[in-house]
């Protein structure tokens, strides 16, 4: 439904004209300063990276659509991976509380450092567009450093809920939009179905703190927590999104938990690479080459697993 999509992007109508002039340009100097960085990054991909990896690099860090390959595109979401490529809580969290933490070492108060850290998530959400799952993000990040300021504890659930809210009653068209379903969605199966596995266990792992002190947990025995802990994400967001992906696509990808398990673990590492690869490659050429190269075989890793998982039995 082309007018329904349309109306959840703001469009009421098309307008077809022969020319157009620019009467006059009221611009904000900020936007433009940032709009400036945005180019120099998305330059500093095109320059150092592979075709393909700079499309992703630029759709994850930046948002920019632009530059994906389609068939990049279909792979990742053939593979139940397409999530990743949306700028959403995994960059606000990574930049807010990485600054956060940062203000907190050398000393600044909490309450400041929660009202700077606000506005540079504000301004991420610009830099980057300000899409859907961008928006629900910053609200909700915006939300925690509110209850740092206030003294109260944050509640995810209720931050989901209001966000939502914010964003519908801007344009209440977003209700029947896909991307804005999956994202909510996707958000609400950590919130309540992971928790809920998790809590499902919560007996059982205490009982093992019992019998076994912390400190003498060894490397594997915290790595296997942390992939149990990655396959309830994993299991949660596929468990909510599954039927969204039938009724909007017509298949879904069966083996996408499992291929999340295998992806989601380095995101983290990615984005980190991306934002310093590409804000030190738009200044510094050599280091932006040097930073990003290893971004490019995480990508060329996430492509095999892919591609992999599509040759398995019913893979879709």
């Amino acid at each position: 439904n082309e007018k329904q999509y349309q109306q959840s992007r703001k469009w009421e109508f098309k307008l077809y004209a022969d020319s157009v002039t620019l009467l006059s340009s009221h611009s904000n100097q900020y936007k433009v300063f940032l709009a400036g960085l945005r180019r120099r990054m998305q330059e500093a991909f095109v320059v150092h990276m592979e075709a393909e990896d700079a499309g992703v690099m630029a759709n994850m860090v930046l948002g920019e659509k632009s530059l994906l390959n389609a068939e990049i595109k279909d792979l990742y979401r053939d593979a139940g991976i397409s999530h990743i490529l949306a700028i959403s809580g995994l960059h606000v969290s990574l930049l807010g509380m990485g600054i956060f933490t940062l203000l907190q070492r050398f000393g600044c108060p909490r309450k400041w450092g929660a009202c700077i850290c606000a506005g540079a998530v504000c301004s991420f959400g610009i830099f980057s567009g300000m899409e859907i799952s961008t928006a629900r993000a910053v609200i909700m990040f915006v939300l925690v450093m509110a209850a740092h300021v206030c003294g109260h504890s944050y509640d995810s659930l209720t931050a989901l809920s209001l966000s939502a809210a914010v964003q519908l009653l801007e344009n209440p068209f977003l209700l029947w939009y896909a991307g804005f379903l999956f994202s909510y969605g996707a958000v609400l199966g950590v919130v309540v179905v992971y928790k809920t596995l998790k809590e499902s266990g919560k007996e059982r792992l205490e009982d093992e703190q019992r019998g076994q002190e912390r400190k003498n947990r060894t490397f594997w025995h915290k790595k296997v927590i942390a992939l149990k802990d990655t396959l309830c994400v994993s299991t949660g967001i596929q468990l909510v999104t599954l039927p969204l992906s039938v009724y909007f696509f017509y298949e879904f990808p069966l083996y996408s938990f499992l291929t999340n398990v295998c992806v989601l673990p380095f995101m983290g590492v990615l984005l980190s690479l991306g934002i310093l690869g590409g804000v030190l490659g738009s200044i510094f050429p050599f280091m932006g080459a040097v930073i990003l190269k290893p971004a490019g075989w995480l990508l060329a890793y996430y492509e095999f697993v892919c591609r992999l998982s599509g040759k398995l039995p019913w893979a879709n």
